[in-house]
């Protein structure tokens, strides 16, 4: 991720370490300031061509909102593009399955959930609902110029980027 960031027009201030390891009881990585920063300082610019970003569709289905672009924007970052995109190295790092999330359950496993709030919010509208998952996936297949007719969406692909974008 830093080679990353040496490559753009990122801007980080020097005083922060972003890369510093976070000690227990927490764990990772994080952000930490080597010295005082002043109030209002900034501490890190970055440009919108550093951001992942919703697929620009001009001509987008009426149902399709940004979170569903989004979405698309990583099938066409992973499956079009795929070791050329310069999303890769953060692509690798997602997970391909999303066992806890209700999306994924069989419908045995959701049938537990009735009358709860997951289901409830499961019956609702989100990002994932199969009557637009069914709509993005069509409306792929009409759109060759992004998803080449070799590169089929499926319903799976659409609920891998759901998980990622409400993860």
């Amino acid at each position: 991720m830093k080679a990353w960031a040496d490559r753009t027009s990122l801007e980080a201030s020097l005083k922060v370490d972003f890369f510093s390891r976070v000690p227990p009881p927490g764990q990772g990585i994080g952000a930490r300031a080597k010295e005082p920063l002043a109030v209002g300082e900034a501490i890190l610019k970055i440009p919108l061509a550093c951001c992942l970003t919703p697929l620009p569709i001009l001509d987008a289905p009426e149902f399709m909102d940004e979170q569903q672009k989004l979405m698309l924007r990583l099938l066409y970052e992973d499956r079009v593009l795929g070791i050329k995109s310069d999303w890769r190295p953060y692509l690798d790092t997602l997970p391909r399955e999303f066992p806890t999330v209700p999306l994924w359950f069989t419908p045995e496993e959701l049938a537990l959930l009735e009358g709860t709030s997951v289901d409830a919010l499961l019956a609702g509208r989100h990002i994932a609902n199969r009557k637009d998952l069914d709509g993005i996936a069509a409306w792929c297949k009409t759109q060759p110029d992004i998803f080449p007719t070799d590169i089929c969406i499926s319903i799976e692909d659409l609920r891998w980027a759901a998980s990622v974008v409400a993860s």
